[in-house]
């Protein structure tokens, strides 16, 4: 997963009782980098205080793989303020990351001011669209007022053209093509059929999921992504080490043209960097995978969501016979 080093900021001045919004883009921004617009939603209900007494600033810098969201906030006026700040990351509609940051009191002097940091992760952040949000909420211990600050970052990171156009994706992390927590994926088929995976194991580059058709295992080592199944439940600290009939299912570096077997059967990359529509969105750099030398199956992997469509040829076109729907 490609990212690049680059400060992106929005700088938004919120105040009580202020009825516009404010929006920020960022120009100039790099190649490979983030697009970030800011959206302000004030609070409606009517304070003591006036709108020029309290304001917050908020800057989002982009690192490889930090994110820290800054925020400052400050007055005109001498007062004692608590301050809790709700951080939730959402892509295609889900929530991938949420985080509580609380202060609980800092003392504003005249025109002062206070800074306040919220670091996120983002190792596994693949390139694509992000909406951050963020809730300052600060509290007037005097007047027991709590004034609410809803922020909205409209982020992209964007791969490089250079990159793009060679069809060639970056080494795969160690841990990518798997569900990064216990989770539950639900794929519907081409009759409106739907199939549930229950995610119950995720640890050290193995995960267990379970559903109608047995256990299964996806195990993530450094040459590609293997699968497994078992009637046996992971209930221990087991490693990849333990399974001994894997089968490949991909193989790195992820490049077009790269093969393995399975079963005596040859399955090929076709695609690094393709596009789709599912129920669940739509994905981005998708890899598709055809199996057999006539290649009459494909498999479409996403590193965030992994197996989200398999399709058959069928006058000249290519019919999703399984997709993925939800993750929940």
């Amino acid at each position: 997963m490609m990212k690049t080093l680059g400060v992106i900021v929005g700088l938004l001045l919120l105040s009580v009782g202020c009825s516009e919004q404010k929006v920020l883009t960022v120009k100039d921004a790099p190649e490979k980098g983030v697009q970030t617009s800011v959206k302000a939603v004030p609070e409606e209900e009517e304070t003591p205080i006036q709108k020029s007494d309290i304001w917050v600033e908020v800057e989002f810098e982009h690192g490889e793989t930090i994110g820290t969201i800054k925020s400052l906030v400050a007055s005109k006026m001498d007062l004692h303020l608590a301050v809790t700040q709700n951080v939730w990351v959402k892509s295609g509609g889900n929530t991938i990351m949420q985080q509580v940051y609380s202060k609980e009191s800092i003392h504003l002097t005249d025109k002062g001011e206070h800074s306040l940091e919220v670091k996120l992760d983002m190792a596994k952040w693949e390139t694509g669209k992000y909406d951050i949000e963020v809730e300052t909420l600060v509290k007037v211990p005097e007047g027991d007022e709590v004034f609410t600050y809803k922020t909205v970052v409209a982020t992209e990171i964007k791969q490089s053209e250079a990159d793009a156009d060679s069809g060639v994706q970056n080494e795969a992390d160690q841990y990518d093509f798997i569900p990064a927590q216990s989770t539950a994926y639900t794929y519907v088929d081409y009759q409106g059929d739907e199939t549930t995976k229950e995610f119950l194991y995720v640890k050290q580059g193995v995960a267990q999921s379970v559903s109608e058709g047995g256990t299964e295992f996806l195990i993530s080592e450094e040459d590609g992504l293997y699968f497994s199944s078992s009637s046996e439940v992971i209930t221990d600290d087991r490693t990849m080490d333990t399974f001994q009939d894997k089968e490949m299912v991909l193989s790195y570096p992820l490049t077009v043209g790269q093969t393995w077997e399975k079963a005596r059967i040859l399955y090929t990359v076709v695609d690094v960097n393709a596009s789709i529509e599912v129920p669940i969105g739509k994905l981005q750099h998708v890899i598709v995978v055809e199996r057999g030398s006539s290649g009459d199956v494909r498999y479409y992997y996403h590193r965030e969501y992994g197996l989200v469509q398999m399709a058959v040829i069928a006058d000249e076109n290519w019919i999703p016979i399984m997709q993925l729907k939800s993750v929940h």
